[in-house]
């Protein structure tokens, strides 16, 4: 049987149920993961994670694991061990399964090789590394599409200076926490990206308050986007927007283009105190 006999029509797509939400600490990244489907795997990557969230929910609601590094095993082999047990059951069940702190595994790899060498690692063996990460995304992304179960990676961030080699101009950039390559391409093969961060918003009364917003749209600073979405012509994606009090649920209505300002409560630029034209707007306000 030839290629064009293959031929199916474009609904049959595997979908990549893969969302990485992104933030700093204490930014209410495990918050919004929390409101994801039921039931629901967590599973804590060393003590890295903000799962004390999540005890707000049912027994029944969330399975939790702590994966880390001890004479059984290191954290990578165990997860990988995971992933298998969870292809080999169809996502047992689970209808979603976060990992937390993703970004973590690679540091989490990398101190315990340095551990045992004694020393830094050489540019092999981080490279080394990087390819282990490599194969690890690539597996998460194969389970994303073909088990129904949506898998959310947390992740921390860092800071880095990209220049544009043409102009030659140099940009703040926020991506994972992990080597510069890998963070890249894991924000390449995810279907949605979302960022968490704490901001002044000043209310309607001229007062200014604290607030957990979730970016998501087109920002020159930082990858956020949504692939997986029914609907066309969405001006959101192209503007950007932050959402406050973010959940799944209001994520599957943005999906299906199905915005609602006021249901999904969306926060005016204008009115965060931190976004202006001298100051990046993922700079957060380090006063509380």
């Amino acid at each position: 049987m030839g290629f064009l006999d293959q031929l199916k029509g474009i609904s049959n797509i595997p979908e990549n149920k893969l969302h990485i939400i992104m933030g700093f600490p204490g930014s209410g990244k495990t918050t919004l993961a929390a409101t994801y489907p039921k039931p629901m795997l967590y599973v804590q990557i060393g003590d890295d994670g903000g799962g004390i969230v999540m005890k707000n929910y049912s027994d029944n609601d969330i399975k939790y694991l702590l994966l880390e590094n001890d004479d059984k095993g290191s954290v990578y082999v165990k997860l990988m061990s995971l992933l298998d047990e969870l292809k080999a059951s169809n996502g047992a069940g689970f209808k979603t399964v976060v990992l937390d702190a993703y970004s973590s595994i690679e540091e989490i790899m990398v101190q315990s090789a340095s551990k045992i060498k004694g020393k830094a690692l050489s540019f092999d063996e981080r490279g080394q590394i990087s390819q282990a990460m490599i194969s690890l995304r690539d597996v998460i992304v194969s389970l994303s599409k073909n088990t129904p179960t949506i898998f959310v990676e947390i992740t921390h961030l860092k800071q880095v200076d990209s220049t544009d080699n043409i102009t030659g101009e140099s940009t703040i950039r926020y991506i994972p926490k992990m080597s510069q390559g890998n963070g890249n391409i894991m924000l390449e093969r995810a279907n949605n990206v979302m960022y968490c961060a704490r901001k002044v918003v000043t209310g309607d009364d001229g007062k200014p308050t604290v607030k957990f917003l979730t970016y998501i749209g087109a920002h020159p600073n930082i990858d956020t986007k949504f692939r997986a979405s029914a609907g066309q012509n969405k001006l959101w994606e192209s503007k950007g927007i932050y959402i406050d009090n973010c959940t799944y649920d209001k994520i599957k209505a943005l999906n299906e283009n199905k915005l609602d300002e006021k249901i999904i409560n969306v926060i005016e630029t204008s009115k965060i105190v931190d976004d202006n034209n001298t100051t990046n707007p993922f700079e957060e306000k380090k006063t509380w």
